[in-house]
């Protein structure tokens, strides 16, 4: 009996120890394990498994089996496109791929991404041109000033100097000469203007108005109101034919209608000019959705495209364009 409860008291002490260094054991491996798993970088962005990745105010890319492709040498690595990706060296930016090699060597002061024609804007000596995907420049680095990179009728506004304007297409043509202090892009046409007066041309620059007005609407649509001499009027492409209308000032066409005043009343003329909402309201905006917001007598609603109002409508008081009197 004393044999026995000797032995399972020493039992008793070596499970207790044994059970003490295991957990010790344990510890000390789950420790070690958590050390050497432990990420000493941040994970900025993900593109397709693949990580672009912060240490020490540097950045680099990992591939999704963890390797790292690309080291963790760069300023700044912007998030991938396309399966490319920005990258900033020594203060030079150009584009990697996925398998961290350069896609575009970083040569330029800033690079832009390709656009749907497969050119990219970049700066290079403080002037602006266009590359391809080759690295290829397809138009010479001669712009001070890009007011956008090309929209898609292929052309774009461009300043030589930084102070006068023009507009070229994709193979560098000059579309409106370099003479304009201001030129808007629309889908149809485009509008000019230089010492405060404005022109209107059509997309291989061909004269619509010449460059004698005061205003010209933007417009949805074939039909553009203008303000010359101090009379507005509206001018139809399709026929190239101007009509002068007796209103104090005419907005940008909208769906169809565009709001006039007269008299500091509001209403509504259709593509030919006509009236088809009476000159009513105290104020109104163009029409959105098949609805314009309306006052009078004090009373903001919406109303249809006859001019009935809708009932129960929320109103934003500022919703739409404005019609400013000029």
């Amino acid at each position: 009996t004393i044999f026995y409860f000797k032995n399972h008291k020493m039992m008793k002490r070596t499970l207790l120890f044994g059970s003490i260094f295991i957990g010790i054991l344990l510890g000390n491996l789950i420790g070690i394990y958590l050390l050497l798993s432990r990420k000493d970088y941040r994970i900025v962005s993900r593109y397709n498994h693949f990580q672009i990745i912060e240490k020490n105010q540097r950045m680099g890319i990992m591939n999704p089996q963890g390797n790292i492709i690309f080291p963790l040498l760069y300023e700044k690595i912007d998030s991938f496109h396309y399966g490319i990706a920005r990258v900033t060296k020594d203060k030079k930016i150009g584009y990697v791929d996925t398998t961290g090699k350069w896609k575009i060597p970083p040569v330029y002061d800033d690079l832009y991404l390709f656009n749907s024609f497969g050119s990219a804007l970049a700066l290079q000596n403080g002037k602006y041109g266009w590359i391809n995907k080759r690295n290829e420049t397809v138009i010479p680095f001669l712009y001070k000033n890009v007011q956008s990179d090309f929209n898609r009728n292929g052309q774009t506004i461009v300043s030589k100097d930084g102070q006068k304007y023009g507009c070229i297409n994709l193979r560098n043509e000059t579309i409106l000469d370099f003479i304009y202090d201001r030129i808007e892009l629309f889908d149809i046409y485009m509008l000019g203007e230089k010492d405060s007066s404005q022109g209107l041309y059509d997309l291989q620059g061909k004269i619509l108005l010449p460059l004698t007005y005061e205003r010209i609407q933007k417009s949805e649509g074939p039909v553009i109101p203008f303000k010359q001499n101090g009379k507005w009027g509206i001018y139809k492409s399709i026929t190239q034919e101007k009509v002068y209308l007796p209103y104090d000032s005419i907005g940008s066409y909208q769906e169809g209608l565009v709001c006039v005043t007269k008299d500091d009343k509001f209403g509504y003329l259709d593509l030919s000019g006509e009236p088809v909402i009476p000159l009513k309201f105290n104020f109104a905006t163009g029409f959105h959705h098949q609805h314009a917001n309306v006052s009078t007598h004090g009373y903001r609603f919406s109303i249809d495209k006859e001019g009935n109002r809708i009932p129960h409508r929320p109103i934003n008081y500022f919703f739409g364009i404005l019609i400013n009197k000029l």
